[in-house]
């Protein structure tokens, strides 16, 4: 798909949430006689003098990395925001909404107690307590700091009339950079959950799917970025589907979990697989002869985890095992750890 047809089926997002830091830089004044000891200015920074208990904060805190996770979970990096496809923009801004109406009355209830939570914190340093007081801003600044906002909008060529132009060239190159960007984020999600979730485990539970089946609906939900994400996706879909809904996933069925890791454990390998299944190489779930499948016997529901008539068979597991390709990365790519 060339730039200019991505470009019109992508919607940009902007996401731009302030907080107020509860915090003051620390100044020499404030330490009294302690200051004559301390390092010289260029050798060390005295840090910052908290006005409230940093707890307070967490709620907004908390509220703002709900909201970008929203965005990771269906778009890309693009321009300083996010993009995504058009049809993902409608479900997205819904959550959005939602987490400014709770980020918003979080704001107020925060700003109407301030004075409440500063006796408390006093009470606490009483030896610094006219420190905080004189540096301690007034409620109305206090919650005109904290700031939920958000813009969906299109982007096009400089020059309209003449896509060869100059101008066009740094958005062409951005856009043709959106499906190694999606990759490259898919990659760090991998490496998340092999070290949080899989690392040296003979047996993972089914909460260890979760980062696996975000990466699946990234992928579902960026598709149209890149051709080579749909034969994954219809791996990861026959995976994932052939596993027990219920209790530990261990042998072959977290074999053929790690055959996924395989794949997604660089964009290289991304890349490579996507356009190796794209081309009907065989050695993948999706490349499987379907003569040799119709001919093969079928497994009983009790060997295929009794998962339902669309679920994955442990042939296509265990074709997907021995098969699924364990490429490295390039050798001037240095990685903190090799998972194979």
């Amino acid at each position: 798909m060339s730039s200019l047809a991505v470009l019109d089926k992508t919607v940009c997002l902007m996401l731009r949430v302030s907080l107020w830091t509860g915090r003051r830089r620390l100044r020499a004044e404030d330490l009294g006689d302690a200051a004559q000891k301390l390092p010289p200015g260029d050798l060390a920074s005295l840090g910052s003098l908290k006005l409230c208990d940093p707890k307070k904060l967490a709620a907004l805190g908390a509220i703002k990395r709900a909201a970008e996770r929203e965005c990771e979970k269906v778009c890309v990096g693009f321009l300083g925001g996010y993009a995504t496809e058009e049809q993902n923009l409608k479900g997205l801004i819904a959550k959005l909404a939602e987490h400014q109406r709770r980020f918003d009355a979080e704001a107020v209830a925060f700003a109407a107690g301030l004075q409440a939570e500063i006796d408390k914190w006093t009470a606490l340093h009483p030896t610094w307590k006219s420190h905080i007081e004189k540096a301690l801003p007034d409620a109305a600044h206090v919650r005109a700091r904290f700031q939920f906002n958000y813009q969906a909008f299109r982007v096009g060529l400089a020059a309209k009339d003449n896509p060869q132009d100059k101008a066009n060239d740094g958005l062409a190159d951005a856009t043709n950079g959106l499906s190694n960007q999606l990759f490259r984020e898919i990659e760090v999600e991998a490496q998340n959950a092999w070290d949080t979730s899989y690392e040296g485990k003979a047996e993972v539970g089914q909460k260890a799917l979760r980062p696996l089946k975000a990466i699946l609906a990234k992928l579902e939900a960026l598709s149209y970025l890149d051709p080579r994400c749909g034969p994954i996706i219809d791996q990861f879909n026959k995976v994932l589907g052939s596993l027990p809904k219920h209790g530990p996933i261990k042998d072959l069925d977290l074999s053929a979990l790690l055959g996924l890791f395989r794949v997604v454990q660089t964009r290289d390998t991304l890349r490579s697989h996507g356009a190796a299944l794209l081309e009907g190489r065989t050695g993948s779930v999706a490349s499987t002869d379907t003569r040799e499948a119709e001919e093969s016997p079928k497994p009983s529901d009790d060997a295929n985890g009794a998962n339902g008539p669309d679920s994955g068979t442990r042939d296509e597991q265990q074709d997907f095992v021995q098969h699924a390709p364990v490429p490295r990365a390039p050798a001037t790519e240095k990685r903190a750890s090799l998972w194979f």
